[in-house]
């Protein structure tokens, strides 16, 4: 900070960089909203189904699929189906699975929320600290850190794509 009193000062880049804050701070719901909409965009194109609901179903129908092309018509096989009936260990794997998934992305949820919140509260408070050379680093993990967290719906969504793909290729 002190080597704006010394003579050796580039005061081109701190007039540079005091013009970008004054523009940062002025311009901040607006750069804040496109990068939360850049980063929805993505994840709506990666997911366009953003139902776990229905990719639960999907899942269902295509390990059931699995299981009826692997079961053998025997006499074990109907007593099974008799006493435990039919699909049940498949079937109580996916419901499990996706109460998990349903209890996690909701607490992941509230998490990000909470984040994205306290980050984008923060802004106008760090954002002048980019007038010094020293300071703009926070700046920038600032920013990262804000982008990340709004990206961890695409990290779950890709999940539970790989899982309701890979659910009609495992066997039963």
């Amino acid at each position: 900070y002190l080597d704006v009193l010394n003579n050796n000062v580039n005061w081109s880049n701190v007039i540079m960089r005091l013009v970008l804050g004054f523009v940062l701070l002025q311009n901040y719901t607006l750069i804040m909203d496109t990068t939360r909409a850049v980063v929805v965009g993505v994840d709506e194109k990666i997911n366009p189904d953003q139902s776990y609901i229905n990719q639960y179903a999907q899942m269902s129908d295509n390990m059931q699929k699995q299981y009826e092309a692997n079961t053998q018509t025997s006499f074990v096989s109907n007593v099974s189906n008799f006493l435990f009936g039919k699909f049940t260990l498949h079937t109580l794997i996916i419901n499990l699975s996706f109460i998990f998934y349903a209890v996690a992305s909701k607490v992941m949820e509230a998490i990000r929320y909470t984040w994205v919140g306290i980050l984008y509260k923060m802004g106008p408070i760090l954002i002048p600290m980019i007038l010094f050379k020293s300071t703009s680093n926070i700046i920038k993990g600032w920013f990262v850190s804000y982008v990340s967290v709004l990206c961890w719906p695409i990290l779950w969504h890709i999940a539970l794509s790989v899982a309701v793909a890979l659910s009609a290729e495992i066997g039963a």
